[in-house]
């Protein structure tokens, strides 16, 4: 009744073997994703720097789009009898 062969229940499943010889040739350790504190530190990196990334782009994108509408005011020529706006300037006290 016995073939000499384990019993199924014993036998152990095969590691996972390198995708490229040249890399454990090589001593890169096998690829595995990080830990979950590492997870969450990378996502909120990521999610802060792309958050400033976009801001700073919609910025530049609402700027030159102002800068559009009122260019041809800056092209405009006053005359001699016509005054110019007045503008206010706020300077800091140098004394602090």
């Amino acid at each position: 009744m016995s073939d000499g062969n384990k019993p199924a229940g014993d036998v152990k499943p095969a590691k996972k073997s390198w995708s490229n010889p040249a890399l454990r040739a090589m001593g890169v350790p096998r690829i595995s994703l990080p830990s979950r504190n590492w997870m969450i530190f990378w996502t909120l990196l990521a999610s802060v720097g792309g958050g400033i990334y976009y801001d700073k782009k919609q910025q530049k994108a609402v700027r030159e789009r102002y800068m559009k509408q009122v260019e041809k005011l800056g092209q405009e020529t006053y005359g001699t009898g016509r005054l110019p706006r007045k503008a206010l300037d706020f300077h800091r006290s140098s004394a602090r």
